[in-house]
């Protein structure tokens, strides 16, 4: 018997099912974003038969229509694909009238695949169009302007209605970058501003070297980081 496998993580192909297709359809234009569950969403074709790809988690995908099997929702991702409605979150709306215009000397392009500077910046007062907008646990948020590169929202000014903001925790493509000292570092600034050194100690991490990376982006300076941290952490009594 000849085996199969999904085009993403090569998880074996389910055994095949058909499944009844309605002729209920309609037309969706939205972004269903799989979930981040681990889970390798299983994609079908029109007619419900099972088709030999999947989609990763946590991946934004356009819309084209909606459609029902044995009445239950899927929503079109290609051609001839479908993702259940029950492995996604739904979305109407998209980003396709955002564009960001460049408001510092440049902004640095962070990869999504390394977490760090990708070696490109954009220069100043130059305009781009935004793909996704993500915002993540602390409330720092990036733009989408190539297939793996994102800015940072503080470096460029937003033109345009978001139709999608998604937050997704953890997501941070400057991670890595060199733009900061380390949260160690940025907790003695602050003590030596006047912020309360048991409360500083309390601000995570990843947090202190995302605000004084942007920060430093900004071409900003200690009394900016002190502000930045007090405006999410309280810091002094």
């Amino acid at each position: 018997m000849k085996k199969e496998s999904f085009f993403i993580a090569g998880t074996a192909l389910l055994a095949t099912a058909i499944f009844f297709t309605t002729g209920n359809t309609v037309d969706a234009s939205g972004i269903a974003t799989t979930k981040a569950n681990g889970h390798i969403a299983q994609l079908y074709q029109n007619d419900g038969s099972l088709a030999t790809r999947g989609l990763a988690p946590n991946t934004p995908w356009a819309v084209g229509e909606t459609i029902l099997l044995n009445n239950e929702t899927y929503y079109q991702v290609s051609t001839n694909e479908y993702v259940a409605a029950s492995d996604v979150n739904y979305v109407v709306g998209n980003n396709d009238n955002v564009t960001v215009t460049v408001r510092t000397y440049s902004a640095p392009v962070f990869s999504d695949e390394t977490n760090m500077q990708s070696g490109s910046s954009l220069p100043y007062n130059t305009s781009y169009k935004v793909n996704r907008i993500v915002t993540n646990q602390y409330g720092f948020t990036f733009y989408q302007v190539s297939e793996h590169g994102w800015v940072q929202a503080l470096t460029v000014n937003a033109n345009g209605t978001p139709g999608n903001n998604e937050h997704i925790d953890d997501f941070n493509p400057m991670k890595y970058s060199k733009w900061t000292a380390s949260a160690d570092e940025n907790r003695d600034v602050l003590v030596a501003q006047g912020a309360d050194e048991y409360l500083v100690s309390q601000v995570p991490d990843e947090f202190l070297e995302m605000a004084g990376t942007v920060t430093n982006l900004q071409g900003g300076d200690a009394g900016g980081f002190y502000r930045m941290v007090q405006d999410s952490y309280k810091i002094n009594y």
